[in-house]
């Protein structure tokens, strides 16, 4: 039984580790500078939770709890490094830590924003793309050979899609 009960938190830890990852790096990576450090402190944050064996079951809660592992784990490799080329001056790791928490939400709200334009159709995203790089619509209309109320159309309901998939993450 106890077995199976580490099987699967290894599962989770597994998935979890399959998700955040790229995330995970290139936020350690703003941090340290370095990609092969980044890597390694991802390495070592996620040794020192497999120890603790937190539960994997609350997603919210533990993104945050990753998020500020690595933040904590990326700071002591920066204080415990003797090079002089590492971010020793505390006034630089005071900003740092300002700075952590703002984007780690810039990092999330951009990824959930993504995610669901990923999930409308070609020719809508097309469109939303169009007007978030600032073009009006008939401008739109006529790159992509489409009418006006084609485009509105698109506009109207990505804008309803999108606020139904990204409500749910907003306080």
């Amino acid at each position: 039984m106890n077995r199976d009960l580490d099987l699967g938190i290894r599962s989770s830890a597994q998935k979890i580790y399959s998700e955040m990852y790229i995330t995970l790096k290139y936020f350690a990576i703003r941090i340290l500078k370095s990609e092969e450090i980044a890597e390694d402190v991802i390495q070592d944050m996620w040794l020192k939770i497999w120890t603790k064996k937190p539960s994997f079951e609350n997603k919210p809660q533990l993104k945050s709890y990753l998020y500020q592992a690595l933040r904590n784990t990326a700071l002591n490799h920066i204080r415990q490094s003797n090079t002089q080329n590492l971010f020793i001056d505390q006034v630089l790791i005071s900003e740092l830590e300002e700075n952590m928490y703002d984007e780690m939400i810039e990092f999330e709200t951009l990824a959930l924003i993504n995610n669901a334009l990923d999930q409308l159709s070609n020719s809508a995203k097309r469109v939303y793309e169009e007007k978030l790089n600032g073009k009006k619509y008939k401008e739109i209309a006529k790159d992509l050979d489409i009418s006006i109320n084609t485009v509105k159309t698109h506009i109207t309901n990505s804008n309803q899609f999108l606020r139904k998939k990204l409500l749910p993450y907003v306080s």
